[in-house]
């Protein structure tokens, strides 16, 4: 499972009493989703015993937001200007000809 997961990752205590896993379900909060957790759940109940591991977490959206937007803007904003620039003097060079 841990493979199929883009920046997973897995930890365990010295004494093999405790472990940390991390990994990213894509599928949102829809039967996909829905189904692939429900799927962790047992492997954990069936691997750990019930009640003895905690689930927790957030939705891909908001993390691939995080991720990415500094990003985007980067990529964005200088083409923005550049359009912003072009409309600009385009619009005063006609209207110098007149």
């Amino acid at each position: 499972m841990l493979e199929k997961s883009f920046d997973s990752y897995f930890a365990a205590s010295s004494k093999g009493d405790a472990a940390l896993v991390k990994l990213y379900v894509r599928g949102g909060l829809g039967s996909r989703g829905k189904t692939a957790i429900q799927g962790i759940q047992k492997t954990l109940d069936s691997q750990c015993g019930a009640d003895r591991f905690r689930l927790t977490g957030e939705l891909f959206l908001g993390y691939s937001v995080d991720n990415t937007v500094i990003a985007d803007v980067l990529l964005l904003f200088p083409i923005a200007i550049v359009i912003a620039f072009l409309v600009t003097f385009l619009t005063f060079r006609s209207v110098a000809v007149f």
